[in-house]
């Protein structure tokens, strides 16, 4: 009679983890279409659930790319129609967005974190930022242009 038990006791558990994992899946699949779906829908399908992209006329690259699988970290990006800068926006779940750029320079890509206000989260980019920041502001507004009201 223990065994019985304890069989009927794994076999529990184990269907209760295999349930807890596709309301988990369940979970994270309506939240990604929900939270996502407004950021792709002016935008054209480059991989159809992963990537979606645009050219707008005057050049400027849009490009929204959906979390991966089980994860909530996505990320949205405007670049400049010579790809030198590019400004990326990874949509906080809860708070602020948070901010990086890349800027080409003599042959060198940067990728480099920002603050709320555009700045240089370190200290060492701080010129290259600010040779950019002019752009980088565009970028920003075009982004909010696309975006801001899906945020």
């Amino acid at each position: 009679m223990k065994e019985e038990t304890k069989q009927k006791k794994g076999l529990f558990m184990i269907l209760a983890i295999v349930l807890a994992f596709l309301l988990y899946n369940a979970f994270w699949l309506c939240w990604r279409n929900i939270r996502y779906n407004r950021y792709t829908e002016n935008l054209e399908t480059f991989r159809e659930h992963i990537s979606y992209v645009r050219t707008a006329e005057d050049g400027y690259l849009f490009n929204a790319k959906l979390p991966d699988y089980l994860s909530f970290t996505g990320n949205l990006c405007v670049a400049t129609p010579d790809s030198t800068v590019a400004l990326i926006i990874w949509p906080n779940v809860w708070k602020n967005n948070h901010y990086g750029v890349q800027v080409e320079k003599d042959g060198e890509t940067y990728s480099i974190e920002l603050n709320e206000d555009l700045s240089a989260k370190q200290a060492d980019y701080n010129d290259l930022i600010a040779e950019n920041k002019d752009t980088i502001l565009i970028l920003k507004e075009k982004a909010d242009d696309m975006w801001e009201k899906s945020s």
